[in-house]
């Protein structure tokens, strides 16, 4: 059955080669859209055969240098920088990402140039330029979070949290893959991301094991492995993480499960002829047979581990594995072989070494040198300073000799009419150049009035769509509203509607904040309007797929494309049954029970209200509410504020913690509490977008 399944995968993948090549024949050279279809043959072809891989990308990167398609020059350096990173040639790699980065930042494809600066920072992490990979790292960081490109800030949270683990630094590297966990768990599709979520727990897993927590680390990487085991088998990072499981299995001293994983990485490795899991793979079980003084069987693995050393130049695995191999042959009675490893070892431990002293030797050099030219710079700006000081010191003589001359062979009374003439010539300039700065203060300031009074004007408009806080007292036992727009007007509102038998409210997040958050938001707020009171919709699922085409259809309408819109929770009350259904985009439901301290979380569907890679339905979720419950709904804008005595954000753990902590209280009261929490928490810190929490007790 399993040789049937691969014959008809491997006669459909032809077939899709076939069909997209008579495609790309159809195009002349150096059109645009035959070079990216080129792209999608390179993609189609990459695990299968890499040589045909590169040849693609190198087709792709010439046709876009002739044919002056500066996107697609940029994302062929890119992608080739990319392959030749994983085949070991960091250098080649370097060269090309940084021609993509000067195309993609000449042109100003912000998000392009991103993704090739995280990939670079990469690289030069692994080419120990520490100061470029930080730099390049945290810009690309940057221009993720601006843009909001959760997908690509998720892998480069990741390469940042792999500069500090690769320098001991194992809580702070820790810090950056948990924020790329939770990213990825907020706010993207998990089967469509499943790589990048197993990269990351496996990440996690090596930050717990140098911390020195083995189990938690074999938990980690165990995740990773099911993920990929459910959604691709057969992939490098797959490959690897099976290897690195097996490893953590030899800490524990499970051999039996680190047979199983290295095994099964190695098979996967060299299918897809993946040189460095091939390596990793066979050096984790050279490991296995040392510790089960299976020398022979230890030998020939980290032979094979060797061989891949050698091909990739990597000269510390060549030192380490010949190490081991001298140890091996040693303990098998073939002294020969034992003796010719270990010189080869040290000969290689010593070529490591003069690398080492080499870099340090040139790094002095440079900064010899830089701080000599600096030091050159300034003495030469320095002597020109007094050369200035000393021409002018003569002109001031000559000025007074002059001077001295004028006062004893002229008159007085000339002198003191041309001292008067000059006194009100120079206050006449200054009045007119005061009269000048007065004008354009008062033009700046009208300005700025016009501009401020435009936008108050907005916030009255937007008001008018929010209902007041008071009206929540008609419909609820009691309630609290925090809203506190970033600046006058906001991309956050909520919504209180009242139609037949239910009342609807909920909170809602739009993309961006101030006027152009504003602007979504009264597009979004009048959709869900319209799905209520004109399409007489009722079930909040089938409101959010409702509003979402008709939000789509809004801005499509002016040819835009709308890649977010808004995160939204959503609730449906009757007050009659107490039945609650309620349906959220990407932000959850929080239910506190009376006389409980633990809150319910309804999770969401992790998508916006907008464009999106899927579109799946909303899903409706059906609550019992009893007399006393408190419903909490909130944007993201209080969890991430930035504060505290390190600057970090606060967290939603931290948020619902509060929300218990404090929930004993009127909700009156609740709102000033989690207010002030809030204005503690800046500490003077820029607030970084629109908050809006909502509660209900009924």
């Amino acid at each position: 059955m399993l040789f049937i399944g691969a014959s008809v995968f491997g006669q459909n993948t032809n077939a899709q080669e076939d069909s997209i090549r008579n495609l790309i024949n159809q195009y002349p050279d150096y059109d645009s859209l035959k070079i990216n279809l080129i792209f999608e043959l390179a993609a189609m072809v990459e695990e299968a055969s890499p040589s045909r891989h590169e040849s693609l990308l190198m087709e792709a990167n010439r046709q876009s240098k002739i044919g002056k398609h500066p996107y697609q020059l940029a994302k062929s350096s890119q992608l080739l920088g990319i392959h030749y990173f994983f085949q070991g040639d960091y250098e080649k790699a370097e060269v090309l990402l940084k021609e993509g980065a000067e195309v993609a930042r000449a042109n100003k494809f912000q998000l392009l140039l991103a993704s090739i600066l995280s990939d670079l920072g990469q690289i030069e992490d692994a080419l120990q330029k520490d100061k470029l990979s930080l730099q390049h790292t945290l810009e690309a960081i940057e221009i993720m979070e601006e843009k909001k490109d959760f997908k690509n800030l998720i892998a480069t949270y990741n390469n940042l949290g792999g500069f500090y683990y690769y320098r001991d630094k194992n809580k702070k590297a820790l810090e950056y893959y948990t924020k790329a966990k939770d990213i990825l768990l907020s706010r993207l599709s998990l089967r469509d991301n499943f790589n990048d979520w197993a990269v990351t727990e496996s990440n996690i897993g090596w930050c717990y094991y140098y911390m020195g927590n083995l189990d938690d680390a074999i938990d980690q990487l165990k995740r990773a492995v099911d993920i990929h085991s459910k959604y691709d088998y057969y992939s490098y990072s797959s490959g690897n993480a099976r290897a690195n499981l097996a490893s953590l299995y030899v800490e524990a001293e499970n051999f039996d499960l680190a047979k199983i994983h290295a095994r099964d990485g190695l098979d996967i490795c060299t299918e897809l002829d993946y040189l460095q899991g091939i390596g990793n793979a066979n050096h984790t079980l050279g490991e296995i047979a040392l510790a089960e003084g299976n020398y022979k069987e230890a030998a020939e693995a980290f032979g094979e581990a060797l061989s891949v050393a050698e091909k990739l130049g990597n000269l510390d695995n060549q030192a380490y594995r010949t190490k081991m191999l001298s140890y091996c042959y040693s303990n098998m009675g073939n002294y020969k072989l034992a003796y010719n490893f270990a010189l080869q070892s040290k000969t290689l431990n010593d070529s490591l070494s003069k690398l080492k002293s080499d870099a340090a030797f040139e790094d002095a050099i440079t900064k010899y040198e830089t701080e000599k030219k600096e030091a050159e710079n300034a003495l030469l700006q320095e002597q020109a300073k007094l050369k200035d000081l000393q021409l002018e010191q003569e002109r001031q003589q000559a000025r007074s000799a002059q001077e001295r001359q004028w006062i004893i062979g002229g008159s007085i009374g000339l002198i003191l009419v041309s001292g008067l003439f000059f006194l009100i010539n120079r206050n006449r300039l200054k009045t007119r150049t005061n009269r000048q700065l007065e004008l354009q203060r008062d033009e700046i300031a009208e300005q700025k009035k016009e501009i401020t009074d435009s936008i108050t004007y907005a916030k009255r408009i937007q008001n008018s769509f929010l209902p007041d806080e008071t009206d929540f007292q008609i419909h609820f036992e009691e309630s609290f509203l925090m809203y506190q727009p970033k600046d006058i007007v906001a991309g956050d509102f909520y919504i209180l509607e009242e139609v037949g038998d239910y009342v609807y409210f909920s909170v809602a997040d739009c993309t961006g904040h101030g006027v152009p958050g504003a602007m979504v938001s009264i597009v979004c707020s009048n959709a869900i309007r319209k799905v209520l009171h004109e399409l007489n919709i009722s079930d909040p699922g089938e409101i959010l797929n409702h509003t979402r085409d008709i939000v789509i259809q809004q801005f499509a309408r002016k040819g835009h494309t709308v890649n977010d819109g808004m995160d939204i929770s959503f609730c449906r009350f009757n007050k009659k049954t107490m039945k609650l259904a309620w349906a959220g985009a990407n932000n959850s439901l929080l239910v506190l029970r009376k006389g409980t301290t633990e809150l319910e979380e309804i999770k969401p569907n992790k998508q916006p209200i907008g464009g999106y890679v899927t579109t799946s339905p909303f899903t409706t979720h059906e609550l019992d509410i009893n007399k006393g419950d408190t419903i909490y709904m909130s944007s993201d804008g209080y969890p991430d504020q930035f504060g505290g005595e390190k600057g970090k954000k606060y967290k939603y753990k931290r948020f619902k913690e509060l929300l218990v902590r404090t929930s004993n209280n009127s909700l009156q009261k609740q709102k000033e509490l989690i207010s002030s929490e809030f204005w503690e928490w800046k500490q003077g810190m820029e607030q970084i977008d629109d908050v809006c929490v909502m509660g209900v007790r009924v």
